[in-house]
């Protein structure tokens, strides 16, 4: 039985104070080819990093911009600094909503980006330079 992540999110919006929302289900997002992502204002677009799907969710290109997560750079696939979560927080507060993060399927994706291939060898390339 599928979990109704929607009828979740209406639940949690009629209980609680208006909310920016990321929802980030890693069994859609491939570790290599990455997954799309709606920004605030409608805007959708593709990325491979977790951190830039959640930021891009909750703040667009601001987000995008505070994390400083660029493809064209060596260590975009580094993962951000917690100081760097609080400013986008904090820049989600300052729009008068709080921020809803919602995470599913972690493992799966953390998983196959450390795996070896199927022949045993490990492959290089994953986020962070992961190998098995």
């Amino acid at each position: 039985m599928a979990y109704d992540y929607l009828a979740a999110v209406a639940e949690i919006q009629r209980r609680y104070p208006p909310a920016r929302i990321a929802a980030v289900s890693f069994d859609k997002v491939d570790w290599k080819a990455g997954g799309e992502s709606k920004s605030p204002d409608g805007e959708i677009k593709h990325f491979r990093m977790p951190w830039n799907l959640i930021a891009w969710q909750l703040l667009g290109q601001k987000g995008i911009d505070i994390l400083q997560r660029d493809k064209s750079e060596p260590d975009f696939d580094t993962p951000p600094a917690d100081t760097l979560w609080a400013e986008i927080l904090r820049e989600v507060e300052a729009t008068g909503q709080g921020a809803l993060i919602m995470v599913d399927e972690f493992l799966m994706w953390a998983h196959d980006a450390a795996s070896p291939t199927p022949r045993g060898k490990a492959r290089t390339g994953g986020p962070s330079g992961m190998t098995a």
